[in-house]
């Protein structure tokens, strides 16, 4: 499964929502670049270290090079 999506079903399951039901991704973060710059685990493509965080709703998403997603 994609990134942006895991992050998706992540917030939805938070929410007590369907995902179709939450506001689209992009109106935060280009979800096709966060999938490319990681792979389908969820880790980052190269063989560097580093994390992703942006703001999803209420939410602040944070992705780690080894691919936890953390909602908070």
């Amino acid at each position: 499964m994609q990134l942006s999506n895991r992050i998706i079903t992540r917030v939805a399951h938070k929410e007590g929502a369907e995902p179709a039901e939450l506001e689209p991704l992009a109106q935060s973060i280009e979800p096709e670049a966060l999938d490319r710059i990681f792979d389908s685990d969820g880790n980052l493509m190269t063989q560097e270290h580093g994390i992703v965080v942006f703001s999803y709703l209420d939410y602040t998403i944070t992705v780690t090079s080894d691919g936890e997603i953390r909602v908070d």
